[in-house]
């Protein structure tokens, strides 16, 4: 059993947040203490996961705020590794939290979010979306980047569903008049794929 955070003294703002722990033997009915090198800064009432080698620990409050930040504690080497906060979700406490298999989704009233432990966690792409493209943990992985140069970046790419990689093809639209038609014209994008819907917004002069 794995215990980490919560507050010593009384519940509040006059609590004293904490960001130790420890882990229970019940074989051999024993603690021992979990290292904070790396931990996350101290709070209580956060969410905590386990994985099936690590335990993942997000959000909670720390008596002023609640800290967008969280981390992931390893026993077999007693470890902590910092958790991303790419596109995470501003505020998470109290209210649920649960494995999939994958990630961690979390519910907190209408807040929902999804995290996937990596470097592309929370960034609002799928992460076998990136690492087909990318690899694991490379940074022109990331949303707003644009490795390919072609003036449309990887969250733009991903939802045209073209190639990041590859400035060729990428999602062009044009409007143009109708061959022998004076008042029609005519909208051309490509390159379009099964599977997507494509919606036209306008504003009529």
């Amino acid at each position: 059993m794995i215990v980490w955070g919560g507050y010593s003294g009384s519940s509040g703002y006059g609590s004293k947040p904490l960001n130790t722990g420890g882990r229970f033997n019940p074989a051999t009915g024993t603690w021992s203490p979990i290292s904070d090198k790396q931990a996350p800064s101290a709070r209580y009432e956060h969410f905590a996961v386990w994985r099936g080698e690590e335990m993942i620990v997000w959000g909670g409050l720390d008596g002023t705020k609640g800290p967008r930040s969280g981390g992931r504690y390893r026993p077999a080497d007693d470890t902590w590794v910092p958790g991303a906060t790419n596109g995470a979700p501003d505020f998470a406490s109290r209210d649920d939290a649960v494995w999939t298999g994958e990630g961690m989704l979390v519910y907190n009233e209408k807040l929902s979010a999804y995290y996937e432990p990596g470097f592309y966690s929370w960034d609002g792409i799928p992460n076998n979306w990136q690492r087909h493209y990318f690899g694991e943990n490379n940074s022109e992985a990331l949303p707003l980047e644009d490795p390919d140069a072609d003036g449309q970046n990887n969250w733009q790419e991903y939802v045209a569903g073209t190639n990041p990689t590859n400035a060729e093809p990428s999602l062009i639209l044009g409007i143009h008049q109708a061959p022998g038609q004076l008042r029609r014209f005519e909208i051309i994008f490509s390159p379009r794929f099964d599977g997507r819907n494509y919606t036209l917004l306008y504003i009529a002069s």
